[in-house]
Formats: structure tokens, C-alpha cells, sequence
């Protein structure tokens, strides 16, 4: 995500001298701040630039909003946030990347995994060397564990020829890593 939004308002507007609305890091230095008067219904937007429009570093922060009222009470709510634009790492594996489909022995299809070092949600795609998607695959549909027989997405044997899987990751944050296309050979055994 690119933006934070933090909605707040006043139930009791009765006697509101001022509010405040803030993001604050781990040590509690207010690095973004934004104050007012009158009392409403009101959205904060944090875009991951301090009061001055610098850039703040990736760690934790604390958004949050503060109601001052005439009689010296204060309401207040805060929440833990994360900026985080740093692309996930991601190791991919394929076993073999020549396989034999077709045959109940070793070399019938390739295992193809995924390691990263945060938690993603990923897409996978496999296309001839016509461009044409014949497999397309997701965290939706599978665990980081694919074995690729060399089928198309309706159970059919692809010919003969080089394959080309392309897959990309996204962190919780929506930082993207888009891995090289690697090839995979099919060929059958005669």
C-alpha cells in the first residue's frame, strides 16, 4: 500500500478545545502531524513522508489521534503500522528442467518451489514459446510446492518443446518481485 488512511471523529464534540493527529516512530519523536479545531468526522492520510516531506525509513511507527478538551480531558487511539518498501527476496527451485511427461518413471515431471523471506502471495504462469499461457497457477490454488507434468490447465500433454515459467511475489506491504522467466523442456521419450 502506498497510503495509510486513519479515520477519526469527536462523539462528544461538546467542550473540544483541539485535536491532533500523528505518526510517531518506535522512540515516540512525532515525525507527521496534523492538528485542528473543529469537531467532525475527519480521514488522516499517511504517505510515508514526515511533517516535511521527507521520506522516512522502513520500521514501525504509530499512527494515531489525540482530542483535547476545554476541561483538561483527552481522548486517544493509536494503532502499530509498518512502512516497508523493501521487495521480498524469493528463491525459486525447479528439479529438472528437462522432463519426460507421459511415462510413470523419473524424469515425468519437475517440482517447482518457492522460498522467501516474508510472507507473499504469488502467481506462477507457464507459456509455449508462442507466447500462449498453458498453466497458470496461485497461492490461491497451492502451497509454494508445484509439480509440473508437462499438462496444460486442462489436464492435456503439451507437445514437445521449451516452456517458460514467469512468476511474481507480493509482500503484505505490495512491494512486487517479478523473478527471471526460466525455461523448461519438454520431451518425450521414445
Amino acid at each position: 500500500k502506498d497510503t495509510i488512511v486513519l479515520s477519526f471523529g469527536h462523539n462528544d464534540p461538546e467542550g473540544l478545545k483541539n485535536w491532533e493527529v500523528f505518526l510517531a516512530d518506535e522512540t515516540g519523536e512525532i515525525k507527521a502531524s496534523y492538528t485542528g479545531s473543529e469537531p467532525g468526522m475527519y480521514e488522516a492520510v499517511f504517505d510515508g513522508l514526515d511533517s516535511n516531506g521527507a521520506i522516512l525509513p522502513d520500521g514501525e511507527y504509530n499512527a494515531g489521534f489525540v482530542s483535547f478538551y476545554d476541561n483538561g480531558a483527552k481522548v486517544a487511539h493509536s494503532e502499530a503500522i509498518v512502512i516497508d518498501r523493501v521487495i521480498p527476496t524469493v528463491s525459486v527451485n525447479i528439479s529438472s528442467r528437462l522432463i519426460s511427461p507421459g511415462k510413470d518413471e523419473p524424469g515425468n515431471s519437475t517440482d517447482i518451489s518457492f522460498k522467501s523471506d516474508e510472507i507473499v502471495t504469488w502467481k506462477g504462469v507457464i507459456k509455449d514459446s508462442s507466447g500462449k499461457e498453458v498453466v497458470e497457477t496461485s497461492d490461491e490454488d497451492t502451497t509454494s510446492l508445484i509439480v509440473w507434468e508437462g499438462m496444460d490447465d486442462s489436464g492435456n500433454y503439451l507437445s514437445d518443446g521449451d516452456y517458460f515459467l514467469s512468476a511474481s511475489f507480493t509482500d503484505r506491504a505490495g512491494n512486487t518481485y517479478n523473478h527471471k522467466t526460466e525455461k523448461i523442456t519438454v520431451k518425450r521419450r521414445v
